[in-house]
């Protein structure tokens, strides 16, 4: 495992400490918790703008095809 030192301003640091210690938790799990779930958060937004960005790409190809038949027909 590895140390991560973080530097709070008092009002979160006693938030936090309330909050882990009415969940019976350490800081270490708490703040472990905590990142996992933004890091899951994050991955779903790069993965959502990754799928937009796709979709453009898909929808700009779908238009060329498209006109492509118009001049066909």
């Amino acid at each position: 495992m590895k140390t991560v030192e973080i530097n709070l301003d008092e009002s979160k640091f006693n938030e936090t400490n309330e909050l882990r210690k009415r969940m019976g938790m350490t800081m270490a799990e708490y703040v472990s918790e905590a990142l996992t779930l933004y890091n899951q958060s994050q991955r779903r937004r790069l993965l959502e703008e990754k799928l937009q960005f796709e979709s453009k790409l898909v929808w700009k190809e779908s238009i060329k095809v498209c006109r492509e038949f118009d001049k066909l027909s």
